[in-house]
């Protein structure tokens, strides 16, 4: 049946189901805090309440908690191997421990300190699936999502940090009303075993020498597995009321053990936990960690948390959509400020424009009238300007062929005309460049000087191949070392293109006395003269 059930669902963000073998309990996280328990049995009748409920609330994602005595822990060893290697060994081993369960998980608990340094692993697994798949399977049907299959031991663990506990050697010891005397044994905070034991039902018998007998036989255990190597054992009971008193009065500090003794209210006042506790269980506490803490999933595969992933992508989804919302309305905010404040300068401008416009009229009306008009006389100015900046004179040229020349003595300079131009193409027909233009040295040309050279070879030997190496040794050194922005021959000797047709008469066998060649050269304005 369905105890303290209530219709308001709707503010529930999260939920907790706790399974034990005698009942099963949900809690709902309300404005950071857990609900009372719905309680449900553990048959047939308990799951059709279960899937009522579900159908009649939120689709809110739960978290799955067990807490059986089908709980099993197996620790071994393997080789510190990476990715896929590791990872089929481990299955390897949990299909040799735990056959027929889909519930398994493995927690790496350091290395071996000395070897090879193995890994050391505990692996743990539900090894009765029945008790859990009914109930998951009623999450898929409804698809409502699940966040994972959690284990209570392997949770105590960061109720021991919450408590701030530090000792070696630690035993947890709790109780839970729908499944019974929880012992939790941890190593420098790590779980190493976990027992659980049934307890009368509450009233019935004193709780204290119960308590402590069965301690006394996990104690004994833990010894005999060699778990517990010679150091104090620090017991943590939690418990309440009349309870807590006759624990009070049984528990004896030894030499082996000490024992705390803690008040559920107050370790719940301390988690934060609304409310008063008023019974030795420790339930609300367990739920509201899982709640608030929301660990990585132990036992759920990806298949029974597909509904759980598909709430996140949403959840996802609609968060970027309420930021780019909001992002996009702080744009556009931003600019109609900018908006606004355009049309304000604009408006400034037009006043200003106006304010020197009606001064300039009136002081040109002062002037005495003019055959030209002022914006004549100032278009008149800027061309001598321009005029005066891009004078150029022959005479620096001049100097730098003259400089190239003297290189060659067998090149015999007979005409050089002289033009500059904007256009380093000026007055060009289809002349193929001799040599390559100087590379672009980032500076502005504001114009050309171009010097169209007539020269000849003298003395000409008929040696046409070495009469062209000397041109071209020409070009070269006024391209690389005089900076020249491109070197074109216009007529050669010898006409080597391919295009070309050679004509003559072989009875003449005459050798000219020079080879006449005419070539162009382009400086550009940004490098100085001579």
């Amino acid at each position: 049946m369905i105890s303290s059930l209530r219709s308001n669902f709707s503010s529930a963000r999260r939920r907790a189901l706790c399974i034990a073998s005698d009942g099963v309990s949900l809690y709902q996280w309300d404005k950071g805090s857990i609900t009372d328990a719905f309680v449900f049995d553990v048959d047939d009748v308990g799951l059709a309440n279960f899937e009522r409920y579900l159908g009649e609330t939120p689709k809110v994602p739960i978290y799955l908690m067990v807490d059986v005595v089908e709980e099993e822990y197996r620790h071994e060893n393997i080789p510190h191997l990476y990715g896929s290697d590791r990872q089929a060994v481990i299955e390897r081993k949990q299909a040799w421990f735990f056959r027929g369960t889909p519930y398994c998980h493995v927690m790496m608990q350091g290395r071996e300190a000395e070897g090879r340094r193995d890994d050391k692993l505990m692996f743990t697994a539900i090894i009765n699936p029945d008790i859990v798949i009914p109930w998951v399977r009623l999450c898929t049907q409804n698809k409502v999502a699940l966040a994972g299959i959690y284990s209570l031991p392997i949770l105590s663990a960061s109720l021991l940090a919450k408590m701030k506990v530090t000792s070696n050697d630690v035993l947890l010891v709790t109780m839970q009303g729908s499944s019974g005397l929880r012992q939790s044994f941890f190593n420098d905070r790590i779980l190493k075993m976990s027992r659980l034991a049934k307890l009368p039902r509450l009233g019935t018998v004193p709780f204290a020498p119960y308590i402590l007998r069965e301690l006394g036989k996990f104690e004994r255990y833990l010894t005999s597995v060699q778990l517990l190597k010679g150091a104090p054992l620090d017991t943590y009971i939690l418990a309440h009321g009349e309870t807590l008193d006759q624990l009070e009065q049984a528990c004896r500090n030894t030499e082996t053990v000490r024992y705390h003794l803690l008040d559920v209210a107050d370790v719940a006042r301390r988690l934060g936990i609304h409310g008063v506790l008023t019974t030795p269980f420790s339930d609300h506490i367990f739920a509201h960690l899982l709640l608030r803490t929301q660990p990585k999933n132990h036992f759920a595969s990806n298949e029974e948390r597909r509904y759980y992933t598909l709430y996140q992508t949403r959840a996802g989804l609609y968060a970027a959509s309420v930021i780019a919302l909001l992002g996009s309305a702080l744009w556009s905010w931003f600019n109609l400020i900018d908006g606004v404040s355009d049309r304000q300068l604009a408006r400034d401008a037009e006043k200003k424009a106006v304010f020197y416009q009606a001064r300039y009229d009136r002081e040109k009306g002062r002037l005495p009238p003019t055959a030209v008009s002022p914006a004549d006389i100032k278009t008149a100015v800027d061309i001598v300007d321009t005029l005066t900046q891009h004078k150029a004179a022959p005479l620096g040229r001049m100097e730098v062929l003259g400089q190239a020349l003297a290189g060659f003595p067998i090149l015999r300079l007979e005409e050089i005309q002289w033009t500059v131009s904007t256009d380093p193409q000026a007055g060009t027909g289809a002349a193929t460049p001799q040599v390559p233009p100087v590379p672009d040295t980032g500076q502005a040309t504001s114009y050309y000087e171009i010097a169209e050279i007539t020269a000849n070879v003298y003395p000409f030997d008929g040696n046409y191949r070495a009469a062209l190496d000397q041109i071209n040794r020409f070009g070269e050194v006024l391209r690389s070392k005089y900076q020249a922005h491109s070197v074109t021959a216009v007529n050669l000797p010898l006409d080597t293109r391919s295009s070309a047709q050679i004509r003559g008469d072989t009875k003449d066998v005459s050798i000219p006395e020079k080879a006449a060649f005419s070539v162009r050269v382009v400086f550009g304005a940004e490098h100085a003269n001579g």
